[in-house]
């Protein structure tokens, strides 16, 4: 009778050994699965633009740092018809891409070697074509990005090109310029 006695003692140790791990088990896989799909969750999906980065003639590629969590890598760009370009930003990974998005805007200032060549009367009295553009971040191949699409250039020669973020509320540029010469497209 003790014999049976134990044998049974020791069948319900081992069950409920059995059990409780089972218990345990169960909590942590569900856990490391809500992680999982919080991280990914959490990741910020920019718009895939065509990565075009090994078609664009480059006229800047050293790191600029415009202000602290403002660095551009480089500037490319690619003709898509005559006289009509499409300029590449590509910018540092790992940038606070909400705050360039909402907050600021980009602008250009191009001073032509010729001015005779500038097309519009407001572009002879200043001298410069200048123009602003959003700055909502896309994703092309590995780099994060923002594009001028469709931006049109007839000098094709430039003493001085000036780029600088701005604020979208008007208050100012910020940070440093960065000034590029002997700029030929």
């Amino acid at each position: 009778m003790k014999n049976i006695l134990l044998v049974l003692l020791f069948l319900v140790t081992i069950s409920c050994k059995d059990e409780s791990k089972k218990e345990i088990l169960k909590p942590e896989t569900t856990n490391v699965k809500q992680d999982e799909k919080d991280k990914v969750s959490s990741v910020k999906i920019f718009p895939i633009e065509e990565d075009i980065t090994m078609k664009l003639k480059y006229i800047f590629d050293n790191d600029f740092v415009f202000d602290k969590g403002l660095v551009l890598e480089s500037i490319g760009l690619v003709e898509v018809d005559k006289d009509l370009y499409k300029f590449v930003f590509i910018l540092e990974k790992g940038l606070d891409f909400k705050r360039i998005s909402e907050d600021l805007n980009f602008g250009m200032i191009f001073y032509p070697s010729d001015e005779s060549l500038l097309e519009t009367e407001t572009e002879k009295k200043r001298g410069s074509i200048k123009t602003g553009i959003g700055t909502k971040i896309k994703q092309m191949g590995e780099h994060f990005v923002f594009t001028l699409d469709e931006f049109r250039l007839l000098p094709k020669n430039f003493k001085t090109v000036r780029f600088y973020f701005y604020n979208k509320n008007g208050v100012g540029i910020v940070g440093d310029n960065l000034i590029l010469t002997n700029v030929s497209i």
